[in-house]
């Protein structure tokens, strides 16, 4: 079953388990941008793992979750 992810049909498995890592990470005390850069540089999903670059980078750069453009995941 695929699903249009951010716009890059990722799997519904891939989705489910990066945002269950990413989860996990943050409840343990990993900052965002280094739980967002651990699960990116694990991902076998191309579309993924260049959307969760890209979230990070705009945090990095300062964005707010709230700020965050999604308009090139589309």
């Amino acid at each position: 079953m695929q699903i249009l992810a951010l716009g890059r049909g990722v799997p519904q498995e891939a989705l489910l388990f990066a945002s269950v890592q990413l989860a996990n990470l943050v409840e343990v005390g990993v900052s965002l941008t280094s739980s967002l850069r651990t699960v990116a540089e694990q991902q076998t999903h191309r579309g993924l793992k260049e959307a969760l670059e890209d979230v990070r980078r705009q945090i990095e750069a300062g964005s707010s979750w709230n700020d965050l453009d999604f308009t090139n995941f589309t």
